[in-house]
């Protein structure tokens, strides 16, 4: 078989099985032309399309309010910041902030001074 052949077949195969209304997105999709004949490109761009995106704010409103419960270990909470941090899109201030949020969310007030007043705090 060609390669113009088996372009077709796939694309047969594809948009029989995915329906009308995957056919009208598809026809939205901003495709180059050798790129509407690419099954992964195709792939790609519906899995682009029906992937949730990250709300930002959200993520930071969330992360930015969590503090750490009184019966919870600092492990956890810190192992939970750095889960948090991950969709908050801080990229290279990632561990300052997750080092401000220590200091301000945990939960022993000493502590929390003499980290105040330490300076220069690292999460290293």
């Amino acid at each position: 078989m060609t390669k113009k052949i088996l372009k077709l077949k796939w694309q047969f195969f594809f948009f029989n099985a995915v329906g009308e209304e995957a056919i009208e997105l598809f026809n939205t999709f901003d495709l180059q032309e050798e790129d509407e004949n690419n099954y992964d490109q195709v792939l790609t761009a519906f899995e682009n399309h029906i992937t949730p995106k990250t709300n930002v704010e959200v993520q930071r409103f969330i992360f930015n309010s969590r503090m750490q419960d009184i019966d919870e270990s600092f492990d956890a909470f810190y192992t939970d910041l750095r889960k948090l941090v991950k969709s908050c899109e801080f990229a290279n201030q990632a561990d300052s902030v997750v080092r401000d949020r220590i200091v301000l969310g945990i939960v022993d007030s000493g502590l929390q001074e003499r980290l105040l007043l330490e300076g220069n705090l690292s999460l290293a």
